[in-house]
């Protein structure tokens, strides 16, 4: 139907992770080439393509929390943020990162 001009991917339920991109937690799911969250309204979708690199603030063992940056290949564009995800999640998220 699509003409092979739309290619769809589906999100690796068990490699989601909570976080807060805008100001709700939502549950964020990486897919092959991305990590969204379609389920809450603004949708979240980061394009790995796109990514520099990823910061990690507020990593203190001593905290519940801590927080990702996403810097862009495109200098020019604003960086995207997740506020919140569980310290617990901080290893399951660089492996997912690798």
């Amino acid at each position: 139907m699509t003409k092979q001009e739309i290619e769809f991917d589906t999100p690796f339920r068990d490699l989601g992770f909570a976080g807060a991109p805008f100001r709700s937690t939502v549950l964020l799911q990486p897919t092959s080439g991305c990590l969204v969250n379609l389920t809450e309204w603004p949708p979240f979708v980061i394009t790995l393509e796109d990514i520099e690199l990823v910061h990690f603030e507020r990593v203190q063992f001593h905290l519940k929390n801590f927080d990702m940056i996403f810097v862009f290949k495109d200098y020019h564009r604003k960086v995207a943020m997740v506020n919140a995800i569980p310290m617990n999640l901080l290893d399951h998220v660089k492996e997912w990162l690798k």
